[in-house]
C-alpha cells in the first residue's frame, strides 16, 4: 500500500487566492476515486484495478490492493502524482507491503502505519519504498517499470506518467518555481523534482521503446 502527503497544502489553505486551485485538485482526486469505485461496482474495472482502493483525506491519500495487482496500484499512484505536479503540488510518500483494512470509509493497519513512517523519512518529494516491497518486486516482471534508484541510491517509485509535451510543460513550471523560491529547504525539494523528472521520463521511455 502507498501513503502520500501533498506538500504545502496547509499553507495554501490559508491563502484565499489559492482556494479555487485547491478545490480543483481535490475534485480531481475525488472524481478519480469515485470513477474507480464505480467501475469496480459495475464489474467493468480491468484486472489490475479491480481490487484497488483509493482514499483521499485532508492533505493525504492512500492507495492499497493485493500484491498480485501491485502493477495497477503503481499506475494509479503515477497518474495521480503527475497530475498533482502539473497543478503545482509536490507529493511525498511511502510504499510498503503488509496487512491493512481498507474500505471506502475506513483504513487502518500495520501497513498504513509503516507507510506513514516511511513518508516521514522520505525528505524529498518522492515515494520511498520499503525493503519488503523491493523484495516482492524482485519476483515480478515489471520491477524496472515502477521503481528505480534515485540520486541518493534509494529505491523510489517512478511516478512519471505522460509524454514529451507534458514533460516540457511541467519542467517549465518547475523551473519557474525554482527561480522564485527564496526558502532554501523548499528550493531543494523543487531541485530534486527537476532532476528526477527527466530521469523518470527517460526510464519510462526506455521500457516503452526497448
Amino acid at each position: 500500500m502507498a501513503f502520500g502527503d501533498i506538500l504545502g497544502w496547509a499553507d495554501k489553505c490559508r491563502d484565499e487566492g489559492e482556494l479555487r486551485r485547491l478545490l480543483e485538485a481535490v475534485t480531481g482526486i475525488q472524481l478519480h476515486a469515485k470513477g474507480l469505485s464505480e467501475a469496480k461496482r459495475k464489474g467493468v474495472a480491468t484486472r489490475e484495478y479491480r481490487d484497488i482502493l483509493f482514499t483521499f483525506f485532508s492533505d493525504s491519500f492512500a492507495v492499497s490492493g493485493p500484491i498480485e495487482h501491485c502493477d495497477g496500484l503503481f499506475r494509479i499512484l503515477s497518474w495521480r502524482t503527475t497530475n498533482l505536479l502539473q497543478e503545482g503540488f509536490l507529493v511525498r510518500g511511502g510504499v510498503t507491503v503488509g496487512k491493512i483494512y481498507h474500505s471506502p470509509e475506513i483504513i487502518f493497519g500495520p501497513a498504513l502505519v509503516e507507510a506513514v513512517e516511511i513518508e516521514k523519512t522520505a525528505c524529498f518529494p518522492r515515494f520511498l519504498c520499503s525493503d519488503r516491497l523491493i523484495e516482492q518486486l524482485d519476483h515480478t516482471s515489471y520491477k524496472n517499470e515502477v521503481v528505480f534508484k534515485d540520486c541518493y541510491q534509494d529505491w523510489v517509485v517512478n511516478t512519471w506518467c505522460g509524454g514529451m509535451a507534458l514533460l516540457i510543460d511541467i519542467a517549465r513550471n518547475v523551473e519557474r518555481e525554482i527561480s522564485t523560491i527564496d526558502n532554501a529547504k523548499h528550493g531543494r525539494k523543487w531541485l530534486y523534482v527537476n532532476e528526477m523528472l527527466h530521469k523518470m521520463h527517460e526510464l519510462k521511455n526506455a521500457i516503452d521503446d526497448p
